[in-house]
This record gives C-alpha cells, sequence and structure tokens, in this order.
C-alpha cells in the first residue's frame, strides 16, 4: 500500500484521537445556570400563604452588587427558576413581605417613622464555578411583632426607639439607623408594633408628655429583653408580649415560644 492510501486510510482515525484528546475547550468565560428551588416556599404547611401579603423577591448579588433580580405573585409561582449568572460565588436571597422597607444591593432600610414589614428571608452563598448551581430558598421571620398591654393608664404620648433599622439580607444581620416608631393604641387598651432584628438592648419605649412633648418617663424594654434571654441572633425571632402594670409598678414580659413570664419592677 503506497503511502497515499495509508494517510487516506488513517486519517478518519486521527481526526477521531484528536478529537478525544486531552486537550479541552477554555469554559472560564461561560456562564453558570443557577437553579433557584422554591418548593419549600410553595409548601404551605413550612411556608403559610398569608406570609405572601407581597410578591416573592427574589435577588441575585455578586460582590455587593444586585446582577439580577425578579418578582414572583403568589398565583404565578412556578417550583423552579433558572438564571444566567457569571462564574463565582453568587449570594442568593428571597424576600417575602417587603412593603416600606427600601432595598439595594442586599439591604433593606427602614424609614424613620416606619415599623419594620412582616419580613421574611432567605439567603445563601451559592459556588457557581461549573456549568451548574442549585439553591433552595428557605424563609426565616426578621421582626418581631410586640404586643404592650396596659398603657391605656398612662397619659402620654408614647414612642418606640431602638438602634438598629436595617438588615444585610445576605447574613441576616441587623444594621445600625435610628428606629423611632409612634405607638398607637387599639380601642381596647392594646398596642402592637414590629420591630426589625436588633443588635443591643437599646431599644426603648419613651413616655413624653403630650402637651410639650419632653420626656416624662421611660421603659427600658430593650434592657428587659436581654435579661430575659430573648435571642435577637435566632434564625426567626419570637413575638414579645408585654404587661405594664401602673398599680403594681412592674412590666412583665411572656416570650411567644417560651412556657414562662419574666416580670421586672417598673419606676414612675
Amino acid at each position: 500500500m503506497d503511502s497515499k492510501r495509508i494517510i487516506s486510510f488513517l486519517l478518519p482515525f486521527l481526526c477521531t484521537l484528536l478529537s478525544s484528546c486531552s486537550i479541552k475547550e477554555d469554559r472560564s468565560g461561560c456562564p453558570c445556570y443557577l437553579t433557584v428551588d422554591l418548593s419549600q416556599v410553595l409548601n404551605a404547611s413550612l411556608t403559610p400563604p398569608s406570609w405572601w401579603d407581597r410578591d416573592l423577591r427574589i435577588a441575585l448579588l455578586q460582590d455587593g452588587t444586585t446582577i439580577r433580580e425578579s418578582r414572583v405573585p403568589y398565583e404565578e409561582a412556578q417550583p423552579e427558576y433558572v438564571y444566567q449568572v457569571p462564574k463565582g460565588s453568587v449570594w442568593v436571597t428571597g424576600v417575602l413581605g417587603l412593603d416600606a422597607g427600601l432595598m439595594t444591593d442586599g439591604v433593606v432600610r427602614y424609614p424613620e417613622g416606619q415599623e419594620s414589614d412582616c419580613l421574611y428571608v432567605s439567603s445563601r452563598l451559592v459556588p457557581c464555578e461549573g456549568e451548574e448551581a442549585r439553591c433552595v430558598l428557605e424563609m426565616y421571620k426578621q421582626f418581631s411583632r410586640i404586643e404592650i398591654l396596659g398603657l391605656e393608664s398612662f397619659d402620654y404620648r408614647m414612642v418606640v426607639t431602638a438602634g438598629c433599622s436595617g438588615l444585610d439580607l445576605r447574613t441576616r444581620e441587623a444594621l445600625e439607623g435610628r428606629f423611632r416608631f409612634p405607638i398607637r393604641c387599639e380601642e381596647d387598651g392594646s398596642c402592637h408594633f414590629r420591630l426589625p432584628r436588633q443588635q443591643s438592648d437599646d431599644l426603648m419605649i419613651l413616655l413624653l408628655d403630650k402637651q410639650d412633648g419632653h420626656l416624662d418617663n421611660s421603659i427600658p424594654l430593650g434592657r428587659f429583653l436581654t435579661d430575659i434571654g430573648y435571642d435577637w441572633n435566632a434564625a426567626s425571632l419570637s413575638d414579645v408580649t408585654v404587661r405594664v402594670d401602673y398599680v403594681t409598678l412592674s412590666v412583665s414580659i411572656t416570650i411567644s415560644d417560651w412556657d414562662r413570664t419574666v416580670e421586672f419592677p417598673f419606676t414612675v
């Protein structure tokens, strides 16, 4: 067999060998396809439909900047969403209940005069180095619903203040800022407000004179909560009931998922 016939005979085999050799295509610049799984968010036993009073907001962040963001109404929600993202680590955040809060690049802040939203948050740092990645959203409660009983006997204008008015959605940590919200009581004398996650015990109920607005007294609710062992770093925050007794000059506090009440003296 001459050389030309040998080459023509071997050429197809050589091409096949070269295509399957160890030289691989550089795919470092290719995107990653990130699947966000909503199965737990759509499971009513894990995430009650009442939490969906606002659209689910899904935000993907990389290097502190939002690279993708979408809103998902409850009636249109699908079990999975696939996003094309650059290679690297991506923060996946899901937010339910956002209304008064202002959300920018993984941070929610509340303007002065606004209470916390009924905010539920999921966050996870997902490695997206390959061609595909996956993340499951799991929602955690980021506010405490405070109920105060007995204030109807106080002839004051009442304001709650605290040192944190925002949340880092990625780490679910409280952010410093001026929180100030006027307390209004219902006809039965009960008062309610929603407090965002805090990081210190400077939560106060200010009792202001109705005429000139000067500070007449205060209730150190943050210190009382610290003394009782309330955990501001819990994955989901517990609700709190406070009973103020003007006759016995005492404040009693009950945490929603505890089986005991603790009483503190209160000085008028």
